[in-house]
């Protein structure tokens, strides 16, 4: 049977990757926030009490990949508009109450990824506002890394960091970015290519990070990047644009002492919950 679903048709779909501990989820309430505001854009609505049920699929398909590893799962809840028959609008779509998403689970172990080497780059793409995680976009991305490869901008073993066309820093694909610099830590403020992570937010309100302009001149003087992110929290940068940044547990130290005490944070970098 062919499979018709609109999320494989036309990327009508909206996800949220996160990182299941012994502890539970990180903010959970947060992903589902995002995720609603997600499907809204689409013209489907989030069920009642469907979030209570996706955080069971999402525990259920943790526990079957684990195994006897014992490890962190990482598990992605991708929603989409279903099978509603064929073209971009089809019947109902104006009307967000008669359509129900259609949900797929997938999960994986955790593995944790070394530091990362960031190469600045112009994002090649146009870069629009992200109050969700949209399927689609994760295919511009693509799209946008192999054009930066091929352009020679992009080594094979290096992860972009997107500028907007002033050379301020936005993001990195698939992360939020914060900069040190100045003795503080600084993150972009929202906007276009700008995520509202969840992670992110936690850091903000916890005050270890504060929004700023991250424009040419911090990027050229900052002494140490991470990326945040649901799946890996803080992930050092070991270099950007081939110069060495710091790696010294203290300078992380007091981004990772905000997230501690709280359901599904990991004591530090690199441990389970």
């Amino acid at each position: 049977m062919l499979d018709q679903d609109r999320g494989l048709l036309y990327a009508e779909a909206c996800f949220e990757t996160v990182r299941v501990a012994e502890t539970g989820v990180f903010r959970w309430p947060g992903h589902m926030g995002r995720l609603a505001r997600g499907l809204e854009a689409f013209g489907l609505a989030m069920p009642p009490g469907m979030g209570g049920q996706l955080l069971e699929w999402v525990l259920e398909a943790a526990r079957n990949v684990r195994g006897a590893h014992g490890t962190d799962a990482l598990v992605r809840v991708t929603l989409t508009g279903g099978v509603a028959g064929r073209g971009l609008m089809p019947p109902g779509a104006s009307a967000g109450d008669e359509r129900e998403p259609a949900c797929h689970v997938h999960a994986w172990p955790w593995r944790d990824a070394p530091p990362a080497r960031l190469r600045a780059a112009t994002w090649p793409l146009p870069l629009a506002a992200r109050p969700a995680k949209w399927t689609s976009d994760y295919g511009a991305s693509i799209r946008a890394l192999h054009a930066l490869r091929a352009a020679g901008q992009l080594g094979a073993d290096e992860e972009a960091l997107a500028l907007d066309a002033d050379g301020r820093v936005v993001s990195a694909p698939t992360a939020n970015v914060a900069l040190f610099a100045d003795g503080r830590w600084v993150t972009p403020r929202l906007g276009a290519g700008v995520l509202p992570g969840v992670v992110r937010a936690a850091l903000l309100e916890a005050g270890a990070l504060a929004e700023a302009d991250c424009d040419a001149a911090m990027l050229a003087r900052c002494e140490a990047v991470v990326l945040t992110s649901s799946g890996a929290f803080i992930r050092p940068a070991a270099t950007l644009d081939g110069r060495p940044l710091l790696l010294d547990e203290s300078v992380f130290a007091p981004l990772w002492a905000a997230l501690q005490g709280q359901p599904g944070a990991p004591a530090r970098a690199g441990e389970s919950a």
